[in-house]
């Protein structure tokens, strides 16, 4: 069962690494850059669970989900119980309290499992997952991982201001300095950047598959896995300056 459950993880992830790559190859560099930012996170969700109490820290990650999403359908179906209960408010409430039986029914099922691992209290195995994604990179020895990877890609996942000031930026000294390519230049530089960072993505996308390999005893291509690698670290290297960064 814990099997099947990284598995699925496993190709989840690949599934979002796949369509980070067809975003890059087909122009669409800032949506590349946004599911950078799911693969990073998978990969670290990934690599956490299998590296260390992979039972227990997979039943975390199961608890959590179950408990945060149960606070939200509750959090829901009293603001909706709130307003005047119109037929189709009395509709709304009803689909609610659907999801929220559907839920309890899953809940149900995973504790089920749980108590068949030997996790009969919810609160006790839940201490094996930390509450931030930071603090789960911290016990993994990547937190610097975290700051240079995964936050710096937050420009196009949350729309900020970021890449809208460079714009505006370009534009402007173009004019004042008279350098018309300058927004060219910011513009590759900005390409590159997502380049440079979805080959970071796939390099942590393998070590997460190559730790869960390991962490199961399962087997693997060692030495083709380690000629990737190593070919992603030169291929970023190669990229970095054009991307506005250093290695």
């Amino acid at each position: 069962m814990v099997l099947c459950a990284l598995e699925n993880l496993s190709n989840r992830l690949y599934e979002q690494a796949a369509g980070m790559l067809v975003c890059l190859g087909t122009g669409s560099a800032a949506a590349a850059e946004t599911v950078a930012r799911t693969v990073i996170e998978g990969a670290f969700n990934l690599q956490f669970i299998v590296s260390k109490d992979h039972e227990a820290r997979l039943f975390a990650f199961f608890y959590q989900y179950l408990k945060e999403h149960d606070r939200k359908l509750h959090d829901w179906q009293q603001l909706e119980s709130a307003k005047t209960q119109t037929p189709e408010q009395i509709a709304i409430s009803k689909a609610i309290a659907e999801q929220v039986s559907a839920h309890q029914a899953m809940s149900d099922f995973v504790k089920s499992l749980g108590k068949g691992l030997g996790f009969g209290r919810v609160e006790t195995v839940m201490q094996h997952w930390p509450s931030s994604l930071y603090k789960r990179c911290e016990q993994m020895d990547k937190a610097g991982h975290y700051l240079t990877s995964y936050h710096r890609l937050s420009a196009s996942s949350h729309i900020n201001a970021e890449e809208t000031i460079r714009w505006l930026f370009g534009t402007y000294y173009s004019v004042v300095r008279q350098d018309p390519r300058l927004p060219e230049k910011l513009s590759l530089e900005t390409v590159s950047y997502s380049a440079m960072m979805t080959r970071i993505a796939v390099a942590h996308y393998i070590e997460a598959n190559i730790v869960t390999c390991r962490a199961l005893n399962t087997k693997y291509e060692e030495v083709s896995l380690q000629k990737t690698m190593i070919q992603l670290a030169k291929s970023i290297d190669e990229i970095a300056s054009a991307a506005g960064s250093t290695i």
